[in-house]
């Protein structure tokens, strides 16, 4: 089954759930060090993706795009950059000093990924 990481830039300082949930319900823009934060998802029907929101928001993905809908329409947000599979995410993380994402992984490899990019673990 895998488990449910948060991955994001070496170059970010150390995040937690709570900071997760801020930033993916698009409260919180900019990190502490003042650049915008790059968000980076899998689509919306993935397992990935429902474990995800469920974990951290307690709800399902649609509900969660309607969140980015409305703040989107008020101007408080953009919608984060979609993907379509792990490794995709990978690279976008890697690429992008300020990227945050998640995904759902063999307990295996997350300590190779953590060779390169900042994980956070969600689920245990």
């Amino acid at each position: 089954m895998g488990r449910l990481v948060v991955v994001y830039n070496k170059s970010i300082d150390t995040l937690d759930v709570g900071d997760v949930h801020t930033y993916f319900s698009l409260r919180k823009q900019l990190l502490p060090s003042g650049k915008k934060v790059n968000l980076v998802t899998l689509p919306l029907d993935s397992p990935d993706t429902t474990r995800f929101t469920q974990a951290i928001f307690d709800f399902f993905p649609y509900q969660l795009a309607r969140v980015w809908d409305a703040r989107v329409f008020a101007g408080k947000g953009t919608l984060p950059d979609e993907v379509y599979d792990h490794d995709t995410l990978i690279a976008f993380i890697l690429g992008n000093k300020t990227g945050l994402g998640y995904l759902v992984m063999k307990e295996s490899d997350i300590k190779e990924l953590s060779e390169q990019v900042n994980v956070l673990l969600i689920e245990e």
